[in-house]
């Protein structure tokens, strides 16, 4: 009886898992690592086309300058139609975002920011989730930093999934700099909008001996060792 519940249960677990990786697939990652002046142009399909609801997350580490412009993370779409993901830099530019806060820069409007700034000299789990409706919700390494929500708000433009640049901005505009003088690293691109809970497991991934699969082997040992002490117990 004990047996069949365990199993249940590491069945539940596995089919909760199974959910939530499903629903955290990204469309588009780049894995690699971008320094100081890199940037890479998307390469997936070209019919994959990102609309409504969408979730952006990366790792950076913005350097402390006073000079500095600030750091496109992901941007995608075209002149006068495009979407702006990066960290604000101190040169005024992105309509004012303070230095450090995350910012989405929606062609044409002014933007959308977080309340929380990040640490400079750090690496750090940044996203921004889109509700494909009217509400934006920034994190910093996991922890909502701030969201964004009126009903009057513009719908983020929808566009190719291969319009996007990574670590840079390469489609112009007048408030955003294309500076890339920081680290962007394992940038995905999700088709909806991931809940905190998806995105704090994204920062703090379960580690692999957690797995369902470890998890009933470890238990079925330790099943097999405490009846094997059993047996010499009663020798």
């Amino acid at each position: 009886m004990r047996l069949s519940t365990f199993t249940l249960t590491i069945a539940s677990a596995a089919l909760f898992a199974a959910n939530s990786s499903q629903a955290q697939t990204p469309l588009y990652n780049y894995p690699g690592d971008l320094g100081s002046g890199q940037s890479v142009q998307e390469s997936g399909p070209n019919d994959s086309v990102v609309l409504g609801a969408r979730t952006i997350t990366a790792w950076v580490n913005i350097p402390a300058n006073s000079d500095y412009y600030g750091q496109p993370i992901a941007v995608g779409g075209s002149s006068g139609f495009g979407d702006f993901f990066g960290v604000g830099g101190a040169g005024g530019e992105n309509w004012g975002v303070p230095q450090y806060d995350l910012y989405i820069d929606h062609w044409g409007y002014a933007d959308f920011t977080s309340t929380t700034p990040i640490t400079p000299g750090q690496p750090t789990f940044v996203a921004v989730t889109y509700d494909g409706a009217s509400t934006f919700d920034f994190y910093i390494n996991g922890a909502n930093a701030g969201y964004f929500s009126h009903e009057s708000n513009p719908s983020l433009y929808s566009y190719a999934l291969d319009t996007y640049t990574i670590g840079g901005a390469t489609i112009g505009g007048s408030t955003t700099y294309p500076t890339h003088l920081g680290d962007v690293s394992d940038v995905s691109i999700y088709g909806s909008a991931l809940t905190a809970d998806q995105i704090q497991s994204l920062y703090t991934p379960v580690p692999d001996t957690g797995s369902p699969l470890t998890l009933l082997f470890s238990a079925l040992s330790l099943g097999l060792f405490r009846h094997g002490l059993r047996k010499r117990a009663t020798a």
